[in-house]
C-alpha cells in the first residue's frame, strides 16, 4: 500500500507542477499553504517543478515564481528542502545560462549562513 501511495504522490506532484508552469497555480498555491508548517514535505513538488521545466516557456515561468518560493522557505534548516530549493535543469537545452546562474545565485544568497549543497 505504501508503494502505491508513494507513486500516487509523485504523480500528483508532477501534475501540480505542470499545471503551475502552464499558468494554473491554484494547486501549487494550495500545496504551499497546506504545508506551510511542515515545508520539508514540499521537497517532492519543488523537485517536480524543476523536472517539469522542460521548455523555454516553462523555464521562464519557473524563474519568475522561484524567488517567491525561496523567500517563503529559505529560513528552514531541512536538508531535503534546501536541496529542492536549488532547481537543476532536467532538460538543460531549455534553460538559458543566465537563468540557471540567477537561480543559483539567489539560492546562495539566501543560504549563506549554512548552505547545504546538493551532490549532483
Amino acid at each position: 500500500m505504501t508503494a502505491h501511495a508513494k507513486r500516487w504522490g509523485h504523480a500528483h506532484d508532477a501534475v501540480t507542477a505542470a499545471q503551475a508552469l502552464d499558468g494554473d497555480r491554484a494547486g501549487l498555491d494550495a500545496y504551499l499553504e497546506a504545508f506551510a508548517t511542515t515545508p520539508s514535505a514540499l521537497a517532492a513538488v519543488l523537485l517536480a517543478l524543476s523536472a517539469a521545466a522542460d521548455t523555454a516557456e516553462r523555464v521562464d515561468t519557473l524563474t519568475c515564481m522561484w524567488s517567491e518560493i525561496m523567500d517563503r522557505f529559505a529560513g528552514q534548516r531541512d536538508r531535503e528542502l534546501s536541496v529542492a530549493l536549488l532547481p537543476r535543469p532536467v532538460e538543460p537545452a531549455s534553460w538559458r545560462s543566465r537563468q540557471a546562474k540567477a537561480l543559483a545565485r539567489s539560492w546562495s544568497e539566501r543560504n549563506t549562513a549554512r548552505p547545504v549543497l546538493p551532490i549532483i
